[in-house]
């Protein structure tokens, strides 16, 4: 965590094989500060975005897509 009060984000955009059919999900959170919550199994279509959230709240700011 920076001294702003923000900590980094990696979030994901993809669709998730649920149910029987691919679901989309925006802004599942990946990575923070280096902690790992993720896993590619039943993903498809998967995009990396770097953001900011202010810590202690859920909402991204400043998202920048990985590539």
């Amino acid at each position: 965590m920076a001294g702003d009060g923000y900590e980094a984000v990696l979030a994901l955009s993809y669709q998730d094989w649920a149910g029987g059919a691919w679901v989309p999900v925006k802004n599942k959170v990946a990575v923070v500060n280096g902690s790992k919550s993720w896993t590619f199994k039943n993903k498809k279509d998967v995009k990396p975005y770097a953001c900011d959230r202010k810590v202690g709240t859920t909402k991204l700011v400043n998202c920048r897509a990985a590539f």
